[in-house]
């Protein structure tokens, strides 16, 4: 069975026919009686293609909203761990610290779900996310102290300010209920694809020129 390919269009990386629902509505108008099994099976071949491409445009559009989430969520997140009246500027480099701590963690977990098909399809595509971020407190603590330090801040002032063990804590947890949203895989007569790779591609890869 045909894996979906990353190549671009206005659907982000992938191909798809179109308009879908027209795919099948031809053959919907006919009348039901007096059909040959040829035809039957055409009519079920249609309809399973047009399903396929819908939950493919499902899945891609929820990618999207996870990418506006994402911002938004890792302010939400920082003003949980940071110490009232910290400086402006501080909160800012803070925020966008985390802005691509969720980013990346939210795409190293959609990386990990993918087989090993999709790992190579995409492995040397450009990224929207920095993969150092890891996946685990371990990981996110040090990325925090290495963007932190490049900024020119004190790591033991950045202590007492802004728990970054508490934010890690929060930020695997949400990356993990948005990839927990992506299991499994859509099948067509014609191809097959993860959840995780509709995802992975919109969200994780930039997008196709």
């Amino acid at each position: 069975m045909k894996k979906l390919e990353p190549v671009g269009n206005e659907f982000g990386t992938m191909k798809q026919p179109a308009p879908l629902d027209d795919l099948a509505g031809g053959l919907k108008a006919a009348p039901a009686q007096g059909l040959t099994a040829a035809e039957a099976d055409m009519i079920a071949r249609a309809d399973a293609i047009v399903l396929f491409w819908k939950e493919v445009t499902r899945v891609s559009t929820f990618a999207g909203m996870v990418a506006e989430f994402i911002p938004e969520d890792a302010i939400r997140l920082v003003s949980l761990r940071l110490a009232p009246d910290s400086h402006p500027d501080f909160v800012r480099h803070v925020n966008g610290v985390a802005d691509k701590a969720l980013k990346g963690l939210t795409c190293n977990m959609a990386h990990e779900r993918l087989d090993l098909a999709g790992q190579d399809a995409v492995a040397d595509l450009p990224l929207t996310y920095d993969p150092a971020v890891g996946f685990t407190n371990e990981s996110v603590l040090p990325y925090f102290d290495a963007n932190l330090a490049a900024l020119g801040y004190d790591l033991n002032a950045v202590d007492e300010t802004f728990d970054a063990y508490g934010f890690s804590i929060d930020a695997i947890g949400r990356a993990s209920e948005w990839t927990d949203a992506i299991t499994g895989v859509i099948e067509s007569p014609d191809q097959t694809t993860q959840r995780a790779y509709v995802y992975y591609i919109r969200l994780c890869l930039m997008p196709a020129r």
